[in-house]
């Protein structure tokens, strides 16, 4: 798989909830047609070669910052959302991809590196 080098913008920050309940704070990643390219790219090349299925709800592009294993205060997780709203860092350039695999060991993920994918550089 190849695919051209590009630039995000991380901004802003958020919270994925299950039953109502922060369980994820994420820090956001601007949606650019690059990146959609590259997530598609990789979903079909990994169809191809193990059989992948992509996950069916839409994707979202976002950095995680904390897994929250036990529920947090709601005032702190409202804090730290109204404190980083205005969380920004200007464009970065990828120049690859790494592909990490998960495992949770005593409830903790641990986190392996599989491979890494140079993108092309203009």
């Amino acid at each position: 798989m190849k695919a051209n080098a590009f630039t995000i913008t991380i901004s802003g920050v958020g919270s994925f909830q299950l039953e109502g309940e922060p369980q994820v704070l994420w820090a956001g990643v601007e949606e650019t047609s690059c990146l959609f390219a590259l997530h598609h790219s990789i979903g079909a090349a990994l169809t191809d070669a193990i059989g992948f299925q992509p996950e069916e709800h839409t994707y979202s592009p976002h950095i995680t910052l904390a897994h929250l294993n036990s529920p947090a205060p709601s005032d702190a997780v409202e804090r730290f959302l109204e404190d980083n709203k205005d969380f920004l860092i200007p464009p970065v350039l990828l120049k690859r991809f790494v592909l990490y695999s998960s495992v949770a060991v005593a409830g903790v993920p641990q986190y392996q590196e599989e491979a890494t994918f140079p993108l092309i550089e203009a």
